[in-house]
Protein backbone atom coordinates (compact mmCIF):
# COMPACT_ATOMS: atom_id res chain seq x y z
CA UNK A 1 0.00 0.00 0.00
CA UNK A 2 1.31 3.41 -0.90
CA UNK A 3 1.30 6.10 1.78
CA UNK A 4 -0.51 9.02 0.14
CA UNK A 5 0.02 11.17 3.24
CA UNK A 6 3.82 10.88 2.80
CA UNK A 7 3.50 11.92 -0.85
CA UNK A 8 1.42 14.94 0.18
CA UNK A 9 3.99 15.88 2.82
CA UNK A 10 6.82 15.62 0.28
CA UNK A 11 4.81 17.73 -2.18
CA UNK A 12 4.34 20.51 0.38
CA UNK A 13 7.85 20.38 1.88
CA UNK A 14 9.51 20.67 -1.53
CA UNK A 15 7.01 23.36 -2.63
CA UNK A 16 6.41 21.54 -5.91
CA UNK A 17 4.12 22.71 -8.70
CA UNK A 18 3.41 19.12 -9.74
CA UNK A 19 4.26 15.61 -8.55
CA UNK A 20 3.69 12.44 -10.60
CA UNK A 21 4.33 8.98 -9.16
CA UNK A 22 3.87 5.68 -11.02
CA UNK A 23 4.55 2.25 -9.53
CA UNK A 24 2.93 -0.65 -11.35
CA UNK A 25 -0.85 -0.13 -11.31
CA UNK A 26 -0.54 2.70 -8.76
CA UNK A 27 -0.45 6.21 -10.16
CA UNK A 28 -0.92 9.55 -8.43
CA UNK A 29 -0.67 13.13 -9.68
CA UNK A 30 -0.68 16.20 -7.43
CA UNK A 31 -0.78 19.73 -8.81
CA UNK A 32 -0.59 23.06 -6.98
CA UNK A 33 -3.11 25.67 -8.04
CA UNK A 34 -2.72 29.32 -7.12
CA UNK A 35 -5.72 31.62 -7.49
CA UNK A 36 -5.44 35.37 -6.90
CA UNK A 37 -5.97 36.25 -3.23
CA UNK A 38 -6.29 32.63 -2.08
CA UNK A 39 -3.77 30.36 -0.36
CA UNK A 40 -2.27 27.53 -2.39
CA UNK A 41 -4.46 24.45 -2.72
CA UNK A 42 -3.54 20.98 -3.87
CA UNK A 43 -6.19 19.03 -5.77
CA UNK A 44 -5.36 15.34 -5.72
CA UNK A 45 -6.34 12.70 -8.24
CA UNK A 46 -5.42 9.09 -7.60
CA UNK A 47 -5.98 5.97 -9.61
CA UNK A 48 -5.55 3.92 -6.45
CA UNK A 49 -8.05 3.42 -3.64
CA UNK A 50 -9.43 6.60 -2.00
CA UNK A 51 -7.83 8.02 1.13
CA UNK A 52 -8.96 5.99 4.13
CA UNK A 53 -8.36 6.45 7.82
CA UNK A 54 -5.14 4.94 9.10
CA UNK A 55 -7.03 2.93 11.71
CA UNK A 56 -9.73 0.39 10.99
CA UNK A 57 -12.18 2.12 13.38
CA UNK A 58 -14.16 -1.09 13.76
CA UNK A 59 -13.05 -1.32 17.39
CA UNK A 60 -14.96 0.56 20.03
CA UNK A 61 -12.99 2.96 22.22
CA UNK A 62 -14.13 2.84 25.82
CA UNK A 63 -14.91 6.14 27.43
CA UNK A 64 -17.72 7.56 29.54
CA UNK A 65 -20.28 5.54 27.56
CA UNK A 66 -20.58 2.58 25.22
CA UNK A 67 -20.89 4.60 22.01
CA UNK A 68 -18.68 3.90 19.00
CA UNK A 69 -16.01 6.62 18.77
CA UNK A 70 -15.07 7.92 15.33
CA UNK A 71 -11.43 9.03 15.48
CA UNK A 72 -9.60 11.62 13.43
CA UNK A 73 -7.60 9.83 10.73
CA UNK A 74 -4.96 12.59 10.69
CA UNK A 75 -3.69 15.74 12.36
CA UNK A 76 -5.56 18.82 11.17
CA UNK A 77 -8.36 21.30 11.73
CA UNK A 78 -11.87 19.90 12.28
CA UNK A 79 -14.74 21.40 10.29
CA UNK A 80 -18.30 20.15 10.74
CA UNK A 81 -19.05 20.93 7.09
CA UNK A 82 -17.34 20.90 3.72
CA UNK A 83 -15.42 24.08 4.56
CA UNK A 84 -15.19 26.56 7.45
CA UNK A 85 -18.24 28.49 6.20
CA UNK A 86 -20.42 25.49 5.20
CA UNK A 87 -23.32 24.04 7.16
CA UNK A 88 -22.52 20.88 9.17
CA UNK A 89 -22.82 17.48 7.50
CA UNK A 90 -24.42 15.98 10.62
CA UNK A 91 -25.88 17.09 13.93
CA UNK A 92 -26.57 15.33 17.22
CA UNK A 93 -29.53 12.99 16.74
CA UNK A 94 -28.96 12.44 13.00
CA UNK A 95 -29.05 8.89 11.64
CA UNK A 96 -25.94 8.01 9.63
CA UNK A 97 -25.08 5.07 7.43
CA UNK A 98 -21.68 3.51 6.80
CA UNK A 99 -19.96 5.71 4.21
CA UNK A 100 -21.81 8.95 5.06
CA UNK A 101 -19.56 11.98 5.38
CA UNK A 102 -19.42 13.21 8.99
CA UNK A 103 -16.96 16.10 8.77
CA UNK A 104 -13.86 17.48 7.07
CA UNK A 105 -10.32 17.63 8.42
CA UNK A 106 -8.08 20.26 6.85
CA UNK A 107 -4.44 19.20 6.71
CA UNK A 108 -1.69 20.82 4.65
CA UNK A 109 -4.26 23.03 2.87
CA UNK A 110 -6.24 19.97 1.75
CA UNK A 111 -9.73 19.09 2.92
CA UNK A 112 -10.20 15.40 3.78
CA UNK A 113 -13.66 13.91 4.32
CA UNK A 114 -14.17 11.66 7.34
CA UNK A 115 -16.79 8.98 6.73
CA UNK A 116 -18.78 6.86 9.13
CA UNK A 117 -17.70 3.23 9.38
CA UNK A 118 -20.95 2.21 11.11
CA UNK A 119 -24.72 2.69 10.86
CA UNK A 120 -26.17 4.53 13.83
CA UNK A 121 -27.24 7.75 15.50
CA UNK A 122 -24.88 10.63 16.23
CA UNK A 123 -25.04 11.06 20.01
CA UNK A 124 -22.15 13.51 20.57
CA UNK A 125 -19.84 15.74 18.57
CA UNK A 126 -16.75 15.69 20.75
CA UNK A 127 -14.86 18.66 19.25
CA UNK A 128 -15.77 22.18 18.15
CA UNK A 129 -15.69 23.59 14.64
CA UNK A 130 -12.20 24.95 13.98
CA UNK A 131 -10.50 22.85 16.68
CA UNK A 132 -7.10 21.33 15.96
CA UNK A 133 -7.42 17.55 16.28
CA UNK A 134 -4.61 15.06 16.50
CA UNK A 135 -4.40 11.62 14.94
CA UNK A 136 -6.81 9.22 16.68
CA UNK A 137 -8.61 12.02 18.60
CA UNK A 138 -12.24 10.91 19.17
CA UNK A 139 -14.44 13.35 17.22
CA UNK A 140 -17.90 11.70 17.16
CA UNK A 141 -19.79 9.31 19.42
CA UNK A 142 -22.27 7.15 17.48
CA UNK A 143 -24.83 4.80 18.96
CA UNK A 144 -24.53 1.77 16.71
CA UNK A 145 -27.76 0.36 15.29
CA UNK A 146 -28.04 -3.41 15.35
Amino acid sequence: MHDIEQYKKLFVELDLAELNIKDGDFEITMKAKQEPGLPMTMPMQAAAAPLTPASNQEEEVTGGNDYFKVESPLLGVFYAGESPSSKPYVSVGDHVKKGDILCTIEAMKMFNDVKSTVDGVVREILVNDGDLVEFKTPIFAIEVEA
